[in-house]
């Protein structure tokens, strides 16, 4: 009995003992699992046990499904960074490729040596993110990932360059693509054609078109330039001259020009607003066998749009219908562009009109066109307007279309406005660019808030954005018109520290500001800083540098005429003569206007004289300056000489005209030749106000006719009133005081039904 019960302990201990190893074999089979995969699952069943073998496919179950959950993982990781690198989207790929990393359990740049498998999976991910930064133009941050893979011991492949070279062209940086192109052969991957394209590319994007050449001819040499070659060098080029891409497409004649060859071509001429070499490039297209399509046809019409010319633009677009090419939405922008451009908002809303009709739908672009013509002519609520319709029809505006908002409040001087549209374009999803926050300050300076001005060119500065000409040039001309000479002359400063340099327009604003003040030392000190860096020297036949001579000229003369300094004046005439600037109607106008002011009548008529022999049309206003002039000297014969000039040149007189004449006889008192002019203004078809009334009253109260004078005031102070519904004010009233007494005008202000205190209180603004 006892020897039985012993050997039923040792075989259950037996048992246990067998239970355990079992146990321990699997756990060991299991480890074996983790660390060398499902592979090795075979060669570990044969080193266990039969009595194991049920343990260990469970565990060998479990890990295979934990090895296809990070496949799944790592696959679905992978999709979401290449998808996020589509879009250009850096930040976001970035985040998708730390978490490809950790779930591949890479930590740190000094990993441990990689498997062909895992190797290839990183060079995918990097790849990836490099690709994000190549569609978003972001060559440094490119670099960086090549810089950190190489690190991972990650080796390159000849996708990886070409995404590189591909940011650095998308950047514009020639030299970085270069340096990838050599890389990717010292390597010994393949160099094809697309790697130049890249290079062309990246040269054209920076205007070099100069290397755009030469890689051209290195991709001829190597038997590797194709019309797509050709094309990237011809775009890179036509982007900063047309002549050299049409002597470039000459002496490439080896390669064959397609329809983009052309079509780039005509859009680059269409750029400039030369419709005759759109023409031209458009014939010879068809000229070498090809079909101009719908592109080409918009380019031609936006030639002629960007010349203002309607009818050649509507025989282009009825010679697209007859060769059954159908206008889209950037065809119907280019008429709508026209139409602006010819007819204002009226025609460019009937074409737009006339486009749906015919079943074009406006793209952004067109109603953005639309947005910006009623906006130059000063209708912001109808830009407004025309925004709510971008957003009816399921359009999304983009930042231009905000910016066009904004200038269209800016030129309205609402500034409240203007930086309500600039948050809209914020919540948008929008980060406002320069030009944003250059008419932001523009709106400011508008209004004229100098402090508003200066707290968004603060903006910009925190939103590290540089500060251009422009940005400047606004500050220096909104404080120089203000008075605030000081403060201009700081932003001149500050616009040194930042490394932009003044241009004509920076001095042209100073110069204007000291002409308003009447400063002539000033001006002509500024006028000798913009000369001696070269801005107004020179100035040939080329119209924008004559333009802004032009101005610097008018700024000396106007000058010169308010001091009553005439030498100076005829000086600088002289000088600008000799420069080869024709002086325009508004130099005249300053001119002859400040000398009549200053009482220099003779210099004034020689000058409004000297404008007719040259036949720059003079304004009303001139004359007038001059007959006004005259009437405060007394000088009658002169005022009325001017007054009988008038017709001679084709000019009516106005209020104004009428006013002096009347009050240089009133002022002698004249009662009857002040009657005569006032007679002569009602025969003339305009109505006598106010002051052409107390004018009257003037030559009353000087007439040596005392009794007559004042018999005649009462009875035009009833005709005004009564038959005229003038209402009448103080300095009416005070001056009739003096012509029949002060009670007996109040006497007559009662009778009139006025209540005399009411109209001691009423003030007019001068005429």
């Amino acid at each position: 009995m006892a020897l039985r019960l012993r050997a039923r302990v040792r075989s259950h201990r037996a048992g246990r003992m067998a239970t355990a190893a079992m146990v321990g074999v699997a756990c060991a089979g299991a480890a074996v699992v983790a660390a060398t995969g499902v592979a090795s699952v075979a060669r570990t069943a044969r080193a266990v046990p039969p009595q194991a073998k049920s343990v260990l496919a469970a565990v060998t179950r479990e890990t295979k499904q934990q090895e296809a959950l990070r496949k799944s993982t790592w696959k679905a990781a992978w999709s979401t960074l290449d998808a996020l690198a589509s879009i250009g989207d850096v930040q976001g790929a970035d985040a998708a490729l730390r978490s490809l990393l950790s779930l591949m359990m890479v930590q740190t740049p000094h990993s441990a040596a990689l498997s062909g498998s895992d190797e290839g999976k990183l060079r995918t991910a990097y790849n990836s993110a490099i690709k994000a930064c190549s569609n978003a133009g972001n060559a440094s941050q490119a670099s960086l990932y090549y810089e950190e893979m190489r690190e991972r011991g990650v080796r390159p492949n000849g996708r990886t360059y070409g995404k590189l070279m591909e940011a650095c062209a998308k950047a514009g940086e020639v030299e970085a693509a270069e340096r990838w192109f050599g890389l990717l052969g010292e390597e010994g991957f393949e160099v094809g054609s697309i790697e130049f394209n890249m290079l062309i590319d990246a040269a054209g994007r920076c205007g070099d078109g100069p290397a755009a050449e030469r890689w051209l001819a290195r991709a001829m040499e190597a038997g590797l330039a194709d019309t797509a070659t050709l094309n990237s060098v011809v775009q890179a080029v036509a982007q900063h001259s047309l002549e050299a891409a049409e002597t470039l497409l000459t002496s490439a004649h080896d390669l064959k020009p397609d329809l983009i060859t052309f079509n780039t071509l005509v859009a680059a001429a269409a750029r400039i607003g030369d419709l005759a070499a759109a023409e031209r490039f458009f014939e010879e297209a068809e000229a070498a066998g090809l079909s101009p399509d719908v592109v080409t046809f918009t380019s031609v019409i936006d030639a002629a749009a960007k010349r203002g010319d309607a009818p050649s633009a509507e025989r282009w677009l009825d010679l697209a219908i007859a060769r059954r090419i159908e206008p889209n939405a950037v065809t119907g922008g280019a008429l709508v562009d026209v139409a602006a451009r010819t007819g204002g908002t009226t025609a460019a809303r009937s074409t737009l009109d006339n486009l749906r009709t015919s079943g074009v739908k406006p793209n952004i672009v067109t109603l953005n066109t639309l947005a910006a013509t009623v906006a130059q002519e000063g209708d912001f609520a109808s830009a407004t307007r025309i925004y709510d319709e971008a957003i009816a029809s399921g359009l999304r505006p983009d930042l231009i279309f905000f910016n066009t908002l904004l200038a269209a409040a800016a030129k309205a001087g609402d500034l409240q406005a203007a930086k309500e549209w600039f948050e809209r374009a914020e919540q948008a999803g929008f980060t406002p660019d320069s030009f944003t926050l250059n008419t932001l300050i523009s709106a400011a300076a508008r209004s004229g808030s100098l402090k508003a001005a200066n707290r968004w060119y603060n903006r910009m500065v925190t939103s590290k954005m540089q500060p251009d000409v422009v940005t400047f040039n606004t500050l220096i001309s909104a404080s120089a018109r203000h008075g605030e000479m000081a403060s201009a002359e700081q932003w001149l400063v500050e616009m040194s520290r930042t490394g932009e340099q003044p241009d004509v327009v920076t001095f042209n604003s100073l110069m204007a500001a000291a002409a308003r003040k009447g400063n002539l030392a000033c001006v002509e000190r500024w006028f000798a800083r913009a000369c001696e860096v070269g801005l107004l020297r020179d100035v040939g036949s080329s119209l924008p540098s004559h333009k802004q001579a032009l101005l610097a000229y008018t700024s000396l003369m106007k000058a010169a005429a308010d001091k009553g300094n005439l030498t100076a004046l005829e000086h600088w005439a002289s000088q600008a003569s000799s420069s080869g600037v024709t002086l325009d109607a508004t130099a005249f106008h300053h001119v002859v206007r400040a000398c009549a002011y200053r009482g220099n009548l003779e210099t004034a008529e020689e000058w409004l004289e000297r404008a007719q022999r040259e036949g720059v049309p003079v304004q009303l206003t001139v004359h007038n300056s001059i007959i006004a002039a005259a009437a405060r000297e007394g000088d009658v014969a002169r005022a009325e000489a001017r007054f009988s000039a008038l017709a001679e040149v084709g000019l009516h007189p106005d209020e104004r005209t009428f006013s002096s004449l009347i009050g240089a006889r009133a002022r002698q008192g004249d009662l009857a030749g002040a009657k005569v002019w006032f007679d002569r203004m009602e025969a003339s078809g305009l109505h006598p106000d106010i002051f052409h009334v107390t004018e009257l009253l003037w030559a009353c109260k000087l007439s040596p006719s005392r009794a007559d004078a004042a018999a005649y005031a009462e009875q035009l102070a009833r005709h005004m009133v009564q038959d005229r519904g003038i209402e009448i004010d103080q300095k009416f009233l005070v001056v009739l005081g003096k012509v029949i007494g002060a009670r007996q005008a109040a006497d007559l202000c009662r009778e009139l039904g006025l209540d005399p205190d009411v109209v001691a209180s009423r003030t007019a603004r001068s005429p």
